[in-house]
């Protein structure tokens, strides 16, 4: 979640700053891949992620599941 446009604040804060929120997007979607050890920094908040584990949808019971949402 990023914030809510029909609140004025969360609104006006995305339109204002649409490069810094597409780069945390990226680093957040990119983190659910990989995996990433964050520096430390001040913020109030720490996301933290482990990477996804692929495998387990490849040996899905009832087959490989990317196969099967995409068929």
């Amino acid at each position: 979640e990023i914030g809510h446009l029909d609140v004025k604040k969360d609104r006006t804060f995305i339109l204002n700053n649409k490069d810094v929120i597409a780069r945390s997007l990226a680093v957040g979607i990119y983190s659910l891949f990989a995996g990433l050890e964050l520096k430390s920094y001040d913020g109030p908040y720490r996301p933290a992620s482990k990477p996804l584990d692929f495998k387990k949808y490849e040996e899905y019971e009832k087959g490989n599941y990317f196969k099967i949402v995409t068929d």
